[in-house]
């Protein structure tokens, strides 16, 4: 399933607020991968990668799911938020520090500013915060209606369902 910019600045957000013991293994991989050790990953070193594991089908569909900005490389904050395990990603403590961190004037909910803010922090200078992709992202994830995103409609956006019910602080 693809997701919109929202999703994945969330998802590199939280990969971000992981512990470093959590993604030691990841980056160690990375590094593996990194042939050229530019702190990127072209396409060209994923296929000469996953040729040595015998793992060649939909190489090109896989690598643009995770080339979040369309850059045509894999900086490692996008590997690892493509890469953690899910179970990880999902864990309220790490989703509540990403929302906090959105959450400028710490209301307890996300405004439009607080997403254009947020896309703008987290996402490609390069690529200009469209208005009606904001809201999109506003009617996807505010499901009540009120015109901002709670901690868990930001949970159910990101991770697909509900996760908790309140604020773990």
């Amino acid at each position: 399933m693809k997701k919109n910019r929202f999703e994945k600045a969330a998802t590199v957000l939280v990969a971000h607020l992981l512990d470093d013991a959590k993604i030691e293994n990841l980056l160690h991989e990375f590094k593996a991968l990194d042939v050229n050790n530019d702190g990127r990953l072209s396409f060209k070193e994923m296929q000469q990668a996953f040729q040595t594991q015998g793992m060649t089908d939909n190489l090109e569909e896989l690598f643009a799911l995770v080339d979040f900005n369309s850059s045509s490389e894999i900086e490692y904050s996008t590997f690892i938020a493509s890469t953690v395990e899910q179970k990880c990603l999902n864990r309220e403590e790490y989703l509540w520090r990403a929302f906090k961190s959105m959450d400028q004037n710490n209301r307890g909910s996300l405004t439009v500013d607080d997403l254009v803010q947020g896309l703008e922090s987290l996402g490609d200078s390069n690529a200009p915060i469209d208005p009606d992709e904001v809201k999109r992202i506003m009617q996807k994830a505010d499901t009540d209606g009120n015109g901002e995103i709670s901690f868990e409609e930001f949970t159910v956006c990101i991770c697909g369902d509900t996760r908790t019910n309140a604020n773990p602080e």
